[in-house]
């Protein structure tokens, strides 16, 4: 089971949800919630960015992704790899857009070192 489907879990559960209740207020279906805590299913970007929004966590908290050297965000090496293909891929992109592409590059990588 990945960190991703731990920390779900645990969320909905910290927040006394079923699964029925935190997929209505997602927009999603049960089984989806499910299959996400099963580790069956990992979810986009977009959905990632609802649920770290519906618990009030950053998408590295909900991944298990965090970085932290004192209390500070350490930027490691395969940030920088990601943040020099994205600007010469995709051309001028603000800040904001640069820390979504880091966060799903790294939760796309947790998926594979989880299994």
């Amino acid at each position: 089971m990945s960190k991703f489907s731990n920390n779900i879990k645990k969320l909905r559960l910290d927040h006394n949800l079923t699964q029925n209740e935190l997929a209505l207020k997602l927009g999603v279906s049960k089984s989806t919630i499910s299959m996400y805590e099963n580790g069956n299913r990992t979810p986009d970007f977009e959905m990632l960015e609802s649920i770290a929004d519906f618990f009030n966590v950053s998408i590295d908290s909900l991944i298990g992704a965090q970085n932290k050297v004192s209390g500070l965000s350490k930027e490691s090496s395969d940030e920088t790899e990601i943040r020099t293909l994205a600007a010469h891929a995709v051309g001028d992109l603000t800040e904001e857009d640069m820390k979504k592409i880091i966060e799903y590059a790294k939760f796309i990588k947790s998926q594979h070192t989880q299994k």
